[in-house]
């Protein structure tokens, strides 16, 4: 079971999903598909071994960049009002789920949690990072 301290990590494969002029995650990277958002549990990683989950289960699973990822805390989660759904398929995998049916409501709580979120590139990889 998740704590609100667990850290998760939105893997972005799209440019349009972050901004790196402005160092930020967009509202998009957050939004629903089929009621969920998949994110993994990275609390207690090196940020190279959060990589490599990425890397396993973004890239290869599905053969999509990686462009970069969005670190939010559970509790920026729950404070919006949406739940973790843990299923560990694949291992530390989960999925924000709890999200409303209005396209109005889901996009103003993706916009919250991608306000909350830090951006993480992959490349360059800083030693101060790992």
């Amino acid at each position: 079971m998740a704590t609100v301290n667990e850290e998760l990590a939105r893997f972005l494969c799209s440019k349009r999903q972050f901004s790196i002029e402005n160092k930020r995650v967009k509202h998009g990277a957050f939004l629903p598909h089929k009621g969920a958002t998949s994110v993994f549990m990275v609390v207690g990683l090196a940020i190279s071994e959060m990589w490599d989950i990425g890397q396993a289960h973004v890239v290869e699973a599905s053969g999509r960049t990686l462009h970069g990822c969005a670190l939010i805390m559970m509790e920026h989660v729950r404070e919006c009002g949406l739940e973790l759904d843990p299923d560990n398929v694949p291992p530390r995998h989960a999925s924000i789920v709890g999200w409303p049916s209005s396209k109005g409501e889901q996009k103003l709580r993706a916009m919250d949690l991608a306000a909350r979120a830090t951006l993480r590139l992959p490349f360059p990889l800083l030693a101060s990072e790992s």
